[in-house]
């Protein structure tokens, strides 16, 4: 087959360069502008028009090509193969990068049918791409923190960008407040009137955080009376989290694996709370099997309930999250759940009868059924309040933004599981010798207390974060998070979710003493 050099002039569309289709570049043609519109209305018996400003339309470039082929076969296989790169099927612009411009991206798709001109063995074509965001962006650029307001932030760029915020809490607060130069704001929770007689309250405060990177501040949990399996082998402690791999899960003919338990400071005993857990649990292998479980225990190490992730089905790669107040043995499910979101098919040879005759034919078969657990990063959160029990699943991409969340209740009529939340225990199991997960591990566990139900009094301001907490603003997306989670409840009507300008750029932020920032955000470029 043909190859090109790998210096070869091109493009690269999701990733993947032109060169490796054979693809050599004879032109590009990119607009110095976009489609622009202008927006004018006319007015009966008024002379001439009002404009109402211009709007930018896509951005389309034309770029003219030539594939590279030896053989009518090797260019045909190359059309092919060029289709199925350039096709979407995800309804969504796509990273495009041009080697001229490498240092820009932009984002576009493929947008109209290309007939190709032969010349021998080679072809000749022209593809068009459409970017509906009609900007280039250069590579993210991440402040430091400043501590201080307010701050002088010069912007790399041509035009306006949407900035990403993050905001690390040092303190109590019940507000944040957010402006640009142009006095558009960000305004989150409620102020203090003094006069009023009001007063910050904060109704679920943190009594319990381990960022998960010191196993000596846990003991060992040789009690099986409330594990669902033997206790064996040790965890790893990694930089960021406890894990287990093959060797950590020690031997056993079915549940097996090591256990810590860790009780709240003071000797605390909590009626109404809520603990959060960051967990990876995921494999590759569709034959593994493993438990990633979180219990509450009372002061005499007795389970009051607990939250998990469990795959025990040696065949499909099939994820439960499972969340149940009091034990194994003696609770009841909150909920106990595995959401099927596809089918593993392959190809097979069968057989059927046709007019008495057996014949063969291959048709796709199910081999195993997946669902939404399955390779599971994110926050797993289990609460009581009076009787009613919450537990919530939430999952992560990799850069810890939230991509979907599921709630479920169940309300204790007969209060059969009322025992006080005095500390945690974890345990990571493998099922007798199957494979075992390939990741298996807890980043991050926090408790809250929480007081009157989370709900303030008449002359309570609610504080809305803090020490430790962090807040991110995220501009472009149109979303607040705090700790991961959506946090849009305190978000003030009227807040903008506002523009840098390009040069210098002043940001404030309050309360100053309270707060540090730091912003992330893409120069960007007409």
């Amino acid at each position: 087959m043909t190859a090109l050099p790998s210096n070869e002039f091109g493009f690269s569309l999701n990733g993947d360069h032109s060169r490796n289709y054979n693809i050599r570049i004879i032109d590009i043609t990119r607009n110095i502008f976009a489609e622009p519109t202008e927006n004018e209305q006319t007015i009966p018996g008024r002379k001439g028009t009002v404009y109402f400003g211009t709007s930018i339309g896509h951005r389309i470039i034309l770029v003219d090509i030539k594939i590279v082929a030896s053989s009518n076969e090797e260019r045909n296989t190359l059309a092919h193969n060029i289709a199925n790169w350039l096709m979407d099927t995800a309804d969504q612009d796509d990273e495009l990068i041009f080697d001229d411009e490498a240092d820009k991206d932009y984002y576009g798709h493929f947008a109209t049918d290309s007939q190709i001109t032969r010349s021998l063995y080679s072809g000749a074509a022209t593809l068009e791409f459409h970017c509906s965001d009609p900007f280039s962006y250069k590579e993210q650029v991440d402040t430091g923190i400043y501590t201080s307001s307010p701050v002088a932030l010069p912007v790399s760029g041509q035009v306006p960008t949407k900035p990403i915020i993050n905001v690390k809490v040092n303190a109590d607060i019940t507000s944040l407040a957010l402006t640009n130069s142009k006095n558009d704001y960000l305004f989150l929770g409620s102020t203090i009137d003094p006069d009023q007689g009001q007063a910050p309250a904060n109704k679920t405060p943190a009594v319990f955080g381990d960022p998960m990177t010191d196993s000596s501040i846990w003991a060992a949990n040789t009690d099986e009376n409330y594990i669902n399996g033997t206790v064996a082998g040790q965890f790893q402690v990694s930089a960021q989290a406890f894990l287990t791999q093959s060797a950590d899960y020690g031997t056993g003919s079915a549940w097996h694996g090591p256990s810590l338990k860790r009780f709240l400071s003071g000797s605390q005993q909590l009626q109404d709370f809520r603990m959060d857990a960051v967990v990876w649990f995921d494999s590759q292998n569709y034959k593994s099997m493993g438990v990633c479980r979180i219990y509450l225990i009372d002061a005499n190490n007795n389970s009051i309930g607990y939250i998990c992730l469990k795959d025990n089905d040696a065949v499909n790669p099939f994820t439960i999250f499972q969340a149940k107040a009091g034990t194994e043995d003696k609770g009841h499910d909150i909920c106990y759940t595995g959401q099927q979101d596809w089918m593993i098919k392959k190809n097979e040879t069968l057989k059927k009868k046709v007019n008495g005759r057996w014949i063969s034919y291959t048709a796709p078969v199910n081999v195993a059924s997946t669902n939404i657990f399955n390779g599971f990063y994110g926050i797993l959160s289990i609460q009581r309040i009076g009787n009613v029990w919450t537990a919530t699943i939430t999952k992560w991409d990799n850069k810890n933004n939230p991509q979907w969340k599921y709630t479920y209740t169940w309300t204790d009529a007969s209060n059969q599981f009322t025992g006080k939340l005095a500390g945690v225990a974890i345990y990571n199991a493998a099922y007798g010798t199957a494979a075992v997960m390939d990741h298996n591990q807890q980043a991050d566990i926090k408790v809250y207390q929480i007081i009157d139900g989370g709900k303030p009094g008449a002359t309570e301001i609610p504080v809305i974060a803090t020490a430790g907490d962090e807040i991110m603003v995220d501009c472009e997306a149109h979303k607040v998070l705090k700790n991961g989670e959506l946090f849009m409840t305190p978000l003030l009507i009227g807040s903008t979710f506002f523009d840098i300008q390009a040069g210098t750029e002043v940001i404030g932020y309050a309360p100053a003493d309270k707060v540090d920032i730091a912003l992330s955000y893409r120069p960007k470029y007409m």
